[in-house]
């Protein structure tokens, strides 16, 4: 590849390590509510709301 057919791709680098980020954090989240894995949250996260609203703060944000 040229050198800008390179930098051209690097977003499309970083869009698939992000989904990959985010397709872990899912499957993570989905075994820690299934008690397959063990993780220590806060006080604020450990009621239903507070599940919800981390789960809300790591999907939603907006695409700049």
């Amino acid at each position: 590849m040229e050198i800008n057919e390179r930098k051209r791709n690097m977003g499309m680098v970083t869009q698939c390590e992000l989904l990959d980020f985010k397709m872990y954090s899912l499957r993570d989240f989905l075994w820690f509510k299934q008690g397959h894995i063990k993780m220590k949250l806060p006080a604020s996260v450990k009621t239903e709301t507070g599940i919800k609203k981390l789960v809300k703060t790591m999907f939603n944000k907006k695409k700049n």
